[in-house]
């Protein structure tokens, strides 16, 4: 992301900086004594080119700010889990639904679950003083289209149908395609009909509920058998995505993940692989009543219940998973 003014560094970054700092210094110091890694050149043979060369500080350093960044986006990433559990310790065991509180259409005129949005789920959860705009954007994120939401209005919002019996600001935007400023770097559980009961404090150590978003996924192909276990490849519908960038290495995705029970992983897969008895991941029954494991941003269409876990960004909402608009860059 752009920035007209160099970020200081945060205390987890100073900290990584530190520790890398004191290891290159280490290794240079023991480097350059004498006789160290091979033993003196005979006076009629040529010097070594090979020599042992001091480790790259620059490079040590943009790793100790990769760490801090991953450490930092964890931290985001839980944050917002744990507001959404302690939500759903209030009303009744359930996440944020928009469509539940704007009942008379104060806020917005979408109708009925059309109300489901990415944007406005946020948006409920920010005008509740559950997370605040800045814990949306992520400590990692690269697109420069998506920034903090400066202008949030907590009272009488103007973007609202009637700004005084408003529930939450409708300025706040998910959507950063075509040149839009969105507000927010993270997936969630699309929360259509089949997986409503995962939209819920289920305390799933497998249900994963929040995330690094992911790039959008073509095709997922199956290889293997369920003895040895399955091997799940991925084709994505663009190579260069941005969001490869967040953490991976520009080829492949990484990311952290938020489960149901609150804790997070940082996963290096974005399909999962092995045996569905090992139960590592999810598992959802095709309509031949063959078991998969589910890749967490791709919506299997064999899925029998329809309840297979689906992450993403979403700017329309409804019942059906058909009526759900995903994004991507």
């Amino acid at each position: 992301m752009a920035r007209t003014s160099r970020k200081a560094f945060t205390l987890v970054e100073l900290a990584a900086l530190v520790a890398a700092g004191s290891v290159a210094m280490s290794i240079a110091a023991v480097s350059v004594q004498p006789g160290f890694g091979k033993k003196k050149p005979d006076a009629d043979q040529p010097a070594e080119k090979d020599a042992a060369q001091p480790p790259n500080l620059t490079e040590a350093l943009a790793k100790a700010r990769a760490s801090a960044r991953q450490l930092k986006d964890a931290t985001q990433v839980r944050g917002i889990m744990q507001s959404m559990i302690i939500w759903a310790n209030n009303n009744n065991g359930k996440f944020p639904l928009p469509s539940e509180f704007d009942t008379a259409d104060d806020t917005v005129s979408l109708n009925g679950r059309a109300k489901d949005t990415t944007a406005n789920i946020l948006s409920v959860m920010i005008f509740n003083g559950s997370i605040s705009t800045e814990l949306c954007i992520s400590a990692a994120e690269v697109n420069p289209n998506i920034k903090v939401d400066g202008r949030y209005e907590f009272d009488r919002p103007k973007a609202a149908i009637r700004p005084a019996a408003a529930l939450w600001d409708p300025g706040f935007k998910a959507d950063f395609t075509k040149d839009q400023v969105g507000n927010n770097s993270f997936a969630h559980l699309q929360p259509s009909d089949g997986r409503l009961p995962r939209w819920a404090d289920t305390f799933s150590s497998l249900e994963p509920i929040v995330s690094n978003r992911a790039p959008e996924i073509e095709k997922v192909e199956r290889k293997g058998d369920d003895a040895a276990g399955w091997t799940y490849e991925v084709t994505t519908a663009k190579k260069d995505s941005l969001t490869l960038q967040i953490h991976g290495a520009k080829e492949t995705w990484e990311g952290n993940v938020g489960f149901g029970d609150g804790h997070v992983d940082f996963m290096t897969r974005i399909a999962p692989e092995g045996r569905v008895e090992d139960q590592k991941w999810l598992a959802y029954t095709t309509r031949e009543g063959k078991k998969f494991l589910d890749t967490y941003f791709f919506d299997e269409d064999d899925d029998k219940e329809g309840s297979n876990a689906c992450l993403g960004i979403f700017t329309t909402a409804g019942k059906s998973p058909k009526d759900f608009r995903g994004i991507w860059d």
